[in-house]
């Protein structure tokens, strides 16, 4: 078997991992769930494709899934297909934006409120 290097990981990457595997429960989508409201769920990678089988995600009012990473767009994640922030995020001014990533929580904030001042904007990690 060949061997691996141990490269470390970044204070938030573990933070990530500590959190992922501490969470049981999801309430701020407990909350969208009961609530119905709109949300656009901004990240398409592995967390947010976990988060549609181990939390209330599916059972939101999504309009749909953004992802600045063009390798991203164009993806299908639960019958949705991942396009430009741009793309959805003007044409839904009342939607909630859903922070579905590990680590980008600050600078996909500063887009969104680049794009829509005004927008709500949660993390599907906030209790």
């Amino acid at each position: 078997m060949g061997q691996y290097e141990k490269v470390p990981l970044s204070v938030k990457m573990q933070k990530y991992i500590a959190d992922s595997a501490a969470q049981e429960s999801y309430p701020i989508l407990e909350a969208l769930e009961k609530s119905q409201t709109p949300i656009i769920i901004w990240g398409a990678g592995s967390f947010a494709q976990r988060l549609f089988t181990r939390s209330p995600l599916r059972r939101c009012n999504i309009i749909g899934i953004v992802d600045k990473d063009s390798n991203k767009q164009g993806m299908v994640i639960a019958d949705y297909t991942v396009t430009t922030p741009e793309a959805l995020i003007r044409n839904h001014p009342n939607a909630t934006i859903l922070v579905a990533a590990a680590v980008q929580f600050d600078a996909i904030t500063k887009e969104a409120q680049s794009l829509l001042p005004t927008c709500n904007i949660v993390r599907a990690t906030d209790k």
